[in-house]
């Protein structure tokens, strides 16, 4: 099976604190990044920007969009 990536996006999740007892999470996506970019580049992106946002950095995710081929 062959993975050929279309796109790849960096989702940032921010903790929110809690609202009515469950926990809240706001993403933030930056879309357009380059295929090849390495996961360490995209976690050094997202803490870099991480530094201009108000609430703590929840999770960092690397989101691909890929076709499938047999």
């Amino acid at each position: 099976m062959a993975k050929q990536v279309e796109r790849v996006a960096l989702r940032m999740e921010f903790d929110l604190g809690e609202v009515n007892g469950r926990k809240k999470i706001q993403s933030k996506t930056i879309s357009s990044i380059k295929k090849d970019a390495t996961d360490q580049g995209l976690y050094g992106l997202a803490t870099s920007l991480h530094s201009l946002q108000t609430n703590p950095l929840h999770s960092v995710k690397r989101v691909e969009t890929a076709v499938l081929t047999a």
